[in-house]
């Protein structure tokens, strides 16, 4: 990427990270005036992800504006046809939901999404597709107590 497209999708995820935290969620989220512990609010995992998308603009945006101008020619097109094709992997994913669970259509999602990122490390691919929807899952459904749908894995999950 060229140093202008560093600065422009720092920029871009530093204002959606902050219009999340301080406009979406509160307008969005019904926070009830009691709340035992932060992470029972309604709000804790949105604004955490809100958190997390503005500090990493906030690192894109740095690192273009510390980068040295690029002399390489742009690529043209290509890149930006990626942003639908990950849009549609992700709606396939959404459309599977019910049908695969969500272990097993996050690691088909993920490893699509890293392919298409450039990832082709067979090590790589494999150990974040199997090993970040797994743990993801048992935080959720283990820890949290939250409802994930679990699709054929169901009878074997239940034993976890």
């Amino acid at each position: 990427m060229s140093k202008s497209s560093d600065i422009i999708a720092g920029a871009v995820f530093l204002t959606l990270g902050v219009l999340l935290i301080f406009v979406l969620i509160p307008v969005g989220v019904d926070e009830p005036r009691k709340v035992p512990f932060a992470a029972a609010s309604p709000s804790y995992y949105p604004k955490l992800i809100g958190y997390v998308i503005g500090l990493l603009g906030a690192g894109i945006l740095v690192q273009g504006l510390r980068r040295a101008p690029d002399d390489t020619p742009s690529v043209g097109f290509a890149p930006y046809a990626k942003v639908p094709v990950a849009m549609g992997i992700m709606a396939v994913f959404y459309l599977l939901l019910p049908f695969l669970g969500f272990i097993l259509g996050a690691m088909l999602a993920l490893c699509a999404l890293m392919l298409l990122a450039g990832e082709r490390s067979p090590k790589v691919l494999g150990l974040v597709s199997v090993l970040l929807p797994i743990g993801l899952y048992l935080f959720f459904a283990k820890v949290a107590g939250i409802p994930i749908p679990s699709g054929p894995l169901e009878p074997y999950l239940i034993r976890i």
